[in-house]
């Protein structure tokens, strides 16, 4: 019994990443997501609906959000040939192996109800008024976190003061 929860803890379901349905987790959740797919060999995912595992390691209401899609709409968009109109020739158009995550994650947005303005606002708030160093945090974690703010700032379109 111990070896095959020792198994499955190291599966490849183990290293997808979970949330919980938290509006205000969401930009982290997204970032570890964009990591984690930066980290598989999304061409090797065509032999399973990749989304499909996604969704079933969720939790609340975020499961059951992404539990409403059919799994055959998120499936990977295989690569195609399509006709520019403007130039009269056959373009490629590469394979979109993360179509059903990423459409996963636009509908959590829109679950959240999170305008651009509100995100950019939520980036603020936590810039001017929550952003302080712990007493016992060191200047250098402190100061990663601030460059860490200020990138999502930049992202996002958020003006910042170069000073």
């Amino acid at each position: 019994m111990a070896d095959d929860e020792k198994k499955e803890e190291r599966g490849f379901d183990s290293y997808i990443p979970v949330w919980d349905g938290r509006s205000d987790s969401l930009r982290d959740f997204k970032r570890s997501v964009t990591w984690w797919l930066s980290s598989i060999d999304l061409k090797k995912t065509t032999d399973f609906n990749l989304a499909a595992r996604f969704a079933m390691r969720q939790k609340g209401s975020a499961r059951l959000r992404a539990l409403e899609f059919d799994p055959k709409d998120l499936e990977y968009k295989p690569a195609k040939k399509e006709l520019n109109v403007e130039t009269g020739m056959e373009e490629d158009i590469p394979a979109q192996y993360d179509y059903g995550i990423q459409r996963i994650l636009s509908s959590w947005e829109e679950m959240v109800g999170r305008t651009a303005l509100d995100r950019k606002g939520e980036l603020r708030e936590r810039f001017y008024m929550t952003l302080k160093r712990g007493p016992s945090e060191s200047i250098p974690n402190f100061a990663m976190r601030f460059r860490t703010l200020v990138g999502e700032m930049k992202a996002e379109g958020v003006n910042v003061d170069p000073s």
